[in-house]
């Protein structure tokens, strides 16, 4: 990762450019161009926050929403100064100091044979699915899933780096979120609408096909369509949406802004549906 800086004794202008600014330092060891960094969005920010912490380290690793980052998995927006480095340390033990540092969680747990990405220790792909479903719940855990699927992985592999741990907390997360997986689903949003209807006990069938050359995103009791897009991707969709509901199926649409902001909208949005379906049959 060309942007960082390694912060050493034998380079006394690395801190120079720290005091007076042009450098910002991200970790004990790293620093980084400020305006370069400034320039990133809040994403590339908090993957190069997640290299910069881990190379500070001599022998933390990547784990969970940390590592899903730097394998480019699907995670939904977060407040990334809220969202702390995720690590583990070789033989499930944790630091002796800085333990508690502020942005940082040590985790006690495996870590299997890291990987190295951008000079980082990281776990694997599959093994980062697991983390993500165990450490932080079944939404996430699908969106981070499914996307591990999109990108080459198999079910199979995710069911073997769960074994790998054997007995832990979360287990059960990890494995309902392995049966949901799919690789169908184009974008994260259609993932997190998933995952929240499923949650609520309703099934959703992913990007199946409900009319010639049509390709619902998520169909839920044959007849409703849910749509995550943009504003105007519905608009430029106008006249496909009055064929489907020409055809009989209610399409109900939200933005990613909506559900991040009001996932619930959703959920009643779509109860309020499936009982007015219920009323007329």
């Amino acid at each position: 990762m060309t942007l960082l800086e390694t912060l050493h004794r034998t380079k006394p202008h690395v801190h120079e450019e720290v005091k007076t600014g042009s450098l910002l330092q991200l970790a004990p060891r790293m620093a980084v161009d400020r305006d370069a960094y400034l320039a990133l969005s809040a994403c590339e920010r908090k993957r190069l926050e997640c290299i910069a912490v881990a190379r500070s380290s001599y022998s933390a690793v990547l784990i969970s929403k940390s590592a899903a980052r730097l394998h480019d998995l699907w995670l939904l927006p977060t407040d990334s100064a809220k969202e702390p480095v995720e690590l583990a340390l070789p033989g499930r033990s944790l630091p002796r100091h800085n333990r508690n540092a502020p942005g940082r969680h040590y985790r006690k747990t495996t870590v299997g044979t890291p990987l190295s990405i951008d000079g980082a220790r990281v776990v694997t792909m599959e093994r980062a699915v697991v983390d993500v479903a165990r450490y932080h719940g079944f939404h996430p855990g699908l969106i981070a899933a499914d996307s591990a699927l999109r990108m080459g992985t198999t079910k199979q592999a995710l069911r073997d780096a769960l074994a790998s741990l054997g007995r832990v907390h979360g287990a059960a997360v990890v494995r309902r979120v392995i049966d949901a997986a799919s690789s169908l689903p184009r974008s994260p949003y259609e993932s997190s609408a998933r995952a929240l209807i499923l949650d609520a006990g309703i099934a959703a069938v992913p990007r199946t096909h409900v009319a010639p050359g049509i390709e619902a995103e998520l169909l839920v009791g044959g007849k409703i369509i849910i749509e995550v897009a943009h504003r105007g991707v519905f608009q430029r969709r106008a006249q496909r949406t009055e064929y489907l509901r020409a055809l009989g199926f209610r399409v109900l649409q939200f933005t990613p802004e909506q559900l991040l902001a009001e996932p619930e909208s959703l959920l009643k949005a779509l109860r309020m549906v499936l009982r007015a379906k219920a009323q007329v049959a």
